[in-house]
């Protein structure tokens, strides 16, 4: 009985990380880091930010519509899943020419606003907020379409928790991680290389016809 016991528990270690080591699971879970990161990002940390910049308290609440996108996403779904971007589609295929896209215009926007000065110029930064909210729903978009093409039919389970502990993990970086790292530097300095971590994950993914499941019962 002890032996079966101790069987039983191999095979069950075999089998987690056969499940979460896949290359797949953890394309995921870096994808969903880059996604929870800018959300973040624009919401409680960007407030502790203006609020040392000295921004009126009334203004900060105003920016908790650059949310918008977020719950608006479903109204350019469709053409995300369905137009080409210009050269890079051609080159990377249609979900990451849209990924890489968006990354970029994450790293791009988030860089930007971390050179800004919201306490003299807040129409610029709201600007800028609302464009990074606008490109994060969009990449959520392309990851939710590109996890259920890349992924087994056995594999939605663990890619789905995977995902959504990289998400967590992508806040908890944007939030509590970012504030720590700041304390003592100033939170300008820290949102420079948060902008350069979406773009990372690209290196991580495969070519750009992964496999839609044509092994779904294996």
């Amino acid at each position: 009985k002890e032996r079966a016991n101790v069987n039983l528990s191999k095979a069950m270690t075999q089998s987690l990380s056969h499940a979460y080591f896949d290359r797949r699971i953890v394309i995921m879970g870096l994808l969903g880091f880059s996604s929870g990161l800018p959300l973040f990002l624009t919401s409680s940390t960007l407030s502790f930010w203006f609020k040392a910049e000295g921004v009126n308290l009334a203004h900060i609440s105003l920016f908790g519509l650059a949310i918008l996108p977020y719950a608006l996403k479903f109204a350019w779904a469709p053409l995300v899943d369905r137009l080409p971007v210009p050269l890079l589609t051609s080159v990377f295929g249609q979900r990451r020419g849209w990924l890489l896209f968006s990354q970029t215009a994450l790293m791009i926007l988030i860089a930007t606003l971390a050179h800004s000065s919201p306490g003299e110029n807040l129409g610029v930064a709201a600007l800028l907020t609302c464009g990074i909210a606008l490109a994060s729903a969009s990449q959520d978009v392309v990851v939710l379409t590109y996890q259920a093409e890349l992924l087994r039919r056995t594999q939605y389970g663990p890619g789905e928790a995977m995902s959504v502990f990289g998400y967590r993990m992508g806040m908890l970086t944007a939030g509590g991680g970012s504030l720590y790292l700041t304390a003592p530097r100033g939170m300008l300095q820290k949102w420079q290389p948060m902008s350069q971590r979406p773009w990372k994950r690209l290196q991580f993914l495969p070519p750009k016809n992964p496999d839609i499941g044509k092994k779904a019962g294996k």
